[in-house]
């Protein structure tokens, strides 16, 4: 198969950007419909009722794949929790978060081959 560009994923991680920082950083509930329908116009998707309808079924698919959290990425039989963050216990327990871009790409990247 093509292996895909950073110019090719772009869209797609603007995208996970986006719902992130309206989650996180602007603490929208991003289930609301008028949320959803201002990003569907956004990003120009054609959003219909079913859409709407099929997230109580995404999400107990979600716990039958042991979804650990958002963001969690299926490929395959691949499956990355945060790809694009390190996440580990320091010595004292305390959780360390870091960015790793490379992990992402590396995800994805294993996606296509």
């Amino acid at each position: 198969p093509p292996q895909p560009s950073h110019r090719s994923l772009g869209p797609v991680l603007a995208r996970v950007q986006r719902g992130l920082a309206l989650l996180w950083a602007g603490r929208r509930n991003v289930v609301d419909t008028v949320l959803l329908a201002a990003l569907a116009r956004e990003f120009h998707v054609d959003a219909t009722e079913h859409d709407h309808a099929s997230i109580p079924a995404d999400w107990n698919e979600g716990i039958v794949r042991g979804v650990k959290g958002s963001p969690h990425f299926f490929c395959g039989d691949r499956d990355e929790f945060c790809p694009s963050l390190s996440m580990h216990r320091d010595g004292a327990g305390q959780l360390d978060i870091a960015p790793n871009p490379g992990r992402l790409s590396k995800f994805l990247q294993s996606c296509w081959s």
